[in-house]
């Protein structure tokens, strides 16, 4: 069966189509003995699950094959499987970041030699500004009067090789 047409007739990216298509060949292969139109839903979550038990495959190549098969199932077949029953669980490794407390901001400030450098503690500390933001103030963005502070966002150069 050619997948790739079914999924390109539906409007999907030509790569988009590549991965589905990729994704049911793996899931026909897996089930070789059996059409692949009449999988059930727990046949199809007990080879997602095996990308992960087997095949130590990440969360996004699991989400992958989880949209491949829903749109192929539901979209193309009308099958009308639930597919949340597939529950694919994210990894996250991020790293929670430490902040001040209020007493060891006070600190830095006060701890501070020049007013310029107080005043540039609390501006950063107060406005949650970032380094690269902090340095292109200029005077002429602090107004005083009504206590306003223009921030202008420079986007990062990207690097030429």
């Amino acid at each position: 069966m050619n997948y790739k047409d079914e999924f390109l007739k539906k409007g999907y990216s030509e790569k988009t189509a590549g991965i589905f298509t990729s994704w049911m060949n793996k899931l026909q292969k897996h089930y070789s003995s059996k059409n692949i139109d009449e999988l059930t839903i727990t046949e199809i979550r007990g080879y997602v699950d095996l990308l992960l038990t087997r095949q130590n495959l990440g969360s996004s190549s699991r989400i992958q094959a989880k949209k491949a098969f829903e749109f192929w199932y539901n979209s193309i077949l009308n099958k009308g499987y639930n597919f949340s029953e597939i529950v694919v669980q994210r990894k996250y490794n991020r790293i929670v970041p430490e902040y001040f407390t209020q007493e060891e901001i006070l600190d830095l400030i006060t701890s501070s030699n020049t007013l310029k450098a107080r005043m540039i503690i609390s501006i950063a500390y107060g406005c949650g500004l970032d380094v690269s933001e902090l340095c292109n103030i200029k005077r002429t963005d602090i107004d005083f009067e009504n206590k306003r502070l223009k921030i202008t966002y420079t986007a990062p150069k990207k690097k030429v090789r």
